[in-house]
């Protein structure tokens, strides 16, 4: 009998990809109408529960602030627990909630369930866990992985609003509801716990390990108290948050902008798009940018373009290829989702990666309360200038200390 060969053929097709593609199509599932299309939905929830929008509204802050325990806590749970289990489990958690939001009765019970039950199961089912799961496949080209991951984020702004408003009059809020809660459990789950896995065999991951991801940073147990004992930690908040803040503010006060500067509120349905366009490109780009130059240029780039957007806007006035300008570059500051995970696994090895990112998503969280600060500081001065300026000097300032970020070099990968 001949020998078999020692070295079997490399696969043509890394499997880490196909984590990814799993990892974009869970948090289309779990925020796609929830999040993303909240809006086409506030008019008949209005009309029919005879509510005003800012009910509704002020349940998407809280649910906000509900996150950032929860994306803490889903950090440890990812590292923890089999993926399986953790996007199965949430994943059929989102497609009830679907289900109980097209049976509910009155603005108060959209509103608990929005408080309550949604922040759990969309966070756990979402970008945490997507990330956490992701970086356990890469080490080379894992920039472009959680680039291509974070594409969930930004994927359901583009194509559902388009389909939802044709859907509408057609069917109800009520069934479209219904109909993705039947999209998310006979297609979505069955797809995801098929094909997810928590980590690559010692061949598949020849080419893209080249090392333990352990090589990347400390190594060890880590907890979330030792997590936010790091110098790296708190440089890569510092870049980010002023970030998100900004991002936040534009997105969703895109219409009270669009009114203040003399535009139909339509413009908002122009703005939106623009925004949700050039995001989705420059997480792609960031990814590249990632793996090339390492974090902190392209950190302190994305974080720039965001004081730019906030600047662009709130000089605008009735100036409208300024006003989209600041949309289009708001967009590409949004590559800083690509460079969160990629920068904090840099600096944390795999096990301590799923706490370390999990409190930094959280702590981004509470960056919904700034379109309320900003609205609010409107409302009584009158302009929106103040504040989106007060929003630049922190970018500015968060800019500047990310330039300090000192990272280790990934493990280079293995020869052959």
């Amino acid at each position: 009998m001949t020998a078999v060969t020692a070295s079997a053929p490399r696969p043509r097709w890394y499997y880490g990809w196909n984590i990814v593609a799993v990892g974009i199509i869970a948090q289309i599932a779990a925020m796609a109408l929830t999040m993303n299309c909240f809006s086409l939905f506030l008019g008949s929830w209005a009309h029919e529960f005879n509510a005003p929008l800012s009910e509704f509204e002020l349940a998407v802050t809280v649910l906000s602030f509900v996150c950032v325990p929860t994306a803490m806590v889903t950090g440890v749970i990812a590292g923890r627990y089999p993926a399986k289990w953790v996007f199965g489990l949430s994943l059929a958690a989102v497609a009830l909630i679907h289900v109980a939001i097209g049976f509910t009765t009155a603005a108060w019970q959209i509103v608990a369930i929005y408080v309550t039950v949604l922040p759990i199961a969309m966070t756990v089912a979402s970008t945490v866990t997507a990330q956490v799961v992701v970086q356990r496949w890469f080490v080379r080209r894992v920039g472009l992985a959680m680039g291509l991951t974070a594409f969930g984020l930004a994927a359901a702004g583009i194509f559902f609003p388009p389909i939802i408003v044709k859907l509408l009059p057609q069917f109800g809020w009520r069934e479209i509801w219904w109909l993705y809660s039947a999209v998310i459990g006979l297609v979505i789950l069955p797809i995801v716990v098929l094909v997810v896995r928590d980590r690559p065999t010692a061949e598949e991951g020849r080419d893209y390990m080249g090392g333990s991801p352990a090589a990347a940073g400390h190594h060890g147990k880590i907890d979330i108290m030792k997590a936010a004992s790091r110098p790296n930690f708190w440089l890569i908040v510092a870049v980010f948050m002023p970030l998100q803040c900004s991002y936040m503010t534009l997105l969703i006060n895109a219409g009270p902008l669009a009114v203040k500067y003399g535009f139909p509120p339509a413009t908002a349905g122009l703005l939106i798009p623009l925004l949700a366009g050039s995001d989705m490109a420059s997480k792609l780009i960031a990814g590249f940018a990632s793996d090339r130059f390492g974090n902190r240029i392209p950190l302190a780039t994305v974080a720039l373009l965001a004081v730019g957007a906030v600047v662009s806007v709130a000089l605008a006035g009735h100036n409208m290829p300024l006003l989209a300008v600041g949309y289009i570059m708001i967009g590409l500051a949004g590559g800083g989702w690509t460079l969160l995970p990629s920068a904090t696994a840099a600096e944390f090895s795999g096990d301590d990666f799923s706490s370390a990112y999990g409190l930094i998503s959280g702590l981004a969280a509470t960056c919904s309360l700034a379109p309320l600060l900003v609205v609010r500081n409107e409302e009584l001065g009158g302009s929106f200038t103040p504040g989106l300026l007060g929003l630049a000097a922190l970018g500015l300032a968060g800019a500047a200390r990310g330039l300090f970020l000192k990272e280790k070099r990934r493990a280079a990968p293995a020869a052959g």
